[in-house]
């Protein structure tokens, strides 16, 4: 009972997440060379006026990559342990 419930915890999670990236996604994906993305428009705007010559900006774009690492490392991590259990449970089967 214990895995079957695991395996609808995780089908739901999956699917919950497809389609939050997929609501995240459509908005950024329209548009066309006649007619551009206004939401990319407005963020090349933006960034070609920042200055990159900043430490404080250096900084923060670290933070932001060694903190994505350690987030990747971690969902690794994870998932590392649920293919363990997926053949430990598969071995008593």
């Amino acid at each position: 009972a214990g895995s079957m419930i695991e395996s609808q915890i995780q089908s739901i999670g999956q699917r919950l997440g497809e389609n939050i990236t997929t609501g995240l996604i459509q908005p950024l994906s329209s548009g066309s060379v006649e007619k551009p993305n206004a939401t990319y428009l407005l963020i090349s705007e933006k960034i070609s006026h920042i200055n990159i010559h900043n430490e404080t900006l250096e900084k923060l774009i670290e933070s932001a990559v060694y903190e994505s690492l350690e987030a990747l490392r971690k969902q690794v991590k994870i998932k590392q342990w649920q293919i363990e259990l997926e053949k430990n449970d598969q071995a008593k089967e």
